[in-house]
């Protein structure tokens, strides 16, 4: 004989269908993934200077946190992570350009600091011998 309600084991299926319906589908994903591109840039900026802070405070003895794990403690409290995975596949492919341009740039980067290097390495050379 059934009174009228739900076991809890069905009211959670249903809850669980329905979670998995409002985070996979395509508009939901869309969402996800403006909510994480536009937590990072507000984000990634703020995580920056808290790093050089933590860099400044870590130089004076003030604190043990290097900036390099401040930035990503902060960058990684204050970016939006989606939870759904067409989200997660979204914000992924939306963030790939970025990837590539930033990893373009640090290999521009170390090229630059590798001739700085073997300039000063030349020079000193030099001098020594001079």
């Amino acid at each position: 004989m059934r009174s009228g309600f739900a076991p809890l084991a069905e009211e959670e299926s249903m809850l669980s269908i329905l979670k998995t319906v409002a985070l996979e589908n395509p508009m939901t994903a869309a969402g996800e993934t403006v909510l994480n591109l536009g937590s990072q840039a507000v984000g990634l900026p703020v995580a920056g200077i808290a790093g050089i802070g933590a860099s400044v405070g870590n130089a004076l003895g003030l604190t043990k946190r290097t900036g390099a794990d401040v930035v990503h403690s902060v960058g990684e409290a204050m970016t939006y992570q989606p939870r759904g995975e067409m989200g997660k596949h979204a914000a992924e492919i939306a963030a790939y350009p970025f990837q590539k341009l930033a990893e373009a740039g640090q290999g521009a980067g170390d090229k630059v600091l590798d001739a700085i290097y073997r300039s000063t390495v030349l020079v000193s050379q030099v001098v020594a011998k001079g």
